[in-house]
């Protein structure tokens, strides 16, 4: 599966090797279940100046769709926010238009019943 995230993430321009390098070496990675869906996210260490720092994702293991999926996702916040280490960020729910539009791609270009589930939920 880590193939198939690797070539979506070519196939649109967003596989960068340092930040995927950095993605998954400094990432939290850990067996989905539905009990801990909370840990997903990518963690910021800001400044009281707004100055990005860190950035620690925290992402399950990619065994099929739905954590590929969610690695999609988190993969586009590091991806967007890893550029900005150093500088300046605001942080709100615009944030969240890039990730989920990525997603739709896939389940777009990939669609089956249990992508067509996952995107109404």
């Amino acid at each position: 599966m880590y193939e198939k995230f690797i070539s979506f993430l070519k196939r649109h321009n967003i596989f960068d090797e340092d930040i995927y390098n950095s993605y998954i070496n400094d990432a939290f990675i850990f067996p989905y279940s539905d009990n801990n869906i909370d840990l997903i996210n990518c963690f910021y260490a800001i400044d009281n100046n707004n100055i990005l720092l860190d950035i620690r994702p925290s992402i399950p293991y990619i065994d099929d769709e739905k954590t590929l999926l969610i690695n999609i996702h988190e993969y586009v916040h590091y991806y967007i926010m890893y550029k900005k280490l150093g500088k300046e960020v605001i942080i709100g729910q615009n944030c969240e238009v890039l990730p989920l539009l990525y997603e739709k791609i896939y389940i777009l270009e990939n669609d089956n019943v249990f992508l067509r589930k996952y995107e109404k939920y």
